[in-house]
């Protein structure tokens, strides 16, 4: 086991947790991380770089100090967090830890403490495809995307849509590569379960939303438009939001 750093230099978890089930509950862990139940107490991460803050949450590269194994975690701030974010979180966490797919970045595990819930995920280190574009000039060749960027990503939105999912916030920047530029599509805050509830909210990234999402009104509580069936859409939003990813790959 790797030696302590002091508490100033890494960042140690709460007792407290979400208990996923047995271990992280389907997705692929590291060797060496995986236990019977996912217990934070057991875990420190030394934090190395912060790769995204926003309102609600921040994303860091971390160190598992228990494996070795480079992670990211997703903290969302409890203190900031509206009802409607609440509910999306419990989505993301129900839905992301039963994927396993080799396009799909894993969740390893999700708890939380006092301030904060943490989903810890697979770190994919080869960029984005925002980064990837821009690194070729604005434009990727037809080869190159439809081998590297349309094939893997409609092969992760198939096996999601087949079980009822939709991501619906699909973009270049929530999809990953890793060193070996395998595509992994991340970012589940938005993905919804069209088995537990009918899709009727304006949610993702407003250049690659599908005007159906657009239609939709935003919403103030978890509840809100429900009852609207004139609201409701389904999995063919992803595939709009692909194609314009798709083209902006191209173009």
């Amino acid at each position: 086991m790797p030696a302590r750093r002091s508490v100033s230099t890494r960042l140690h978890m709460e007792t407290e947790y979400i208990n996923l089930g047995d271990g992280v509950n389907g997705a692929a862990c590291p060797a060496g991380m995986d236990r019977l139940v996912w217990c934070p107490g057991d875990y420190d991460f030394d934090p190395l770089k912060v790769m995204y803050k926003g309102d609600f949450s921040t994303v860091i590269k971390a160190k598992c100090l228990v494996s070795g194994t480079a992670v990211v975690l997703k903290m969302y701030a409890k203190e900031k967090l509206h009802p409607v974010c609440l509910r999306q979180i419990e989505r993301e966490i129900a839905i992301h830890s039963q994927l396993s797919h080799p396009n799909i970045v894993s969740l390893y595990g999700a708890f939380e403490d006092r301030k904060f819930y943490y989903l810890v995920m697979e770190y994919a280190n080869g960029g984005d495809l925002f980064e990837e574009i821009h690194s070729r000039g604005g434009n990727m060749s037809e080869k190159d995307t439809v081998n590297i960027v349309a094939l893997p990503l409609l092969r992760a939105l198939a096996y999601l849509h087949d079980q009822g999912f939709i991501h619906r916030d699909i973009k270049p920047e929530n999809i990953l590569f890793d060193a070996g530029m395998t595509l992994k599509l991340a970012d589940f805050g938005f993905v919804v379960d069209q088995n537990e509830e009918r899709p009727v909210t304006r949610a993702g990234t407003t250049q690659y939303m599908a005007p159906e999402i657009i239609h939709n009104p935003l919403k103030t509580m978890p509840s809100d438009n429900k009852d609207n069936k004139n609201l409701v859409y389904g999995e063919k939003v992803d595939i709009w939001s692909a194609a314009v990813t798709i083209y902006e790959a191209l173009h």
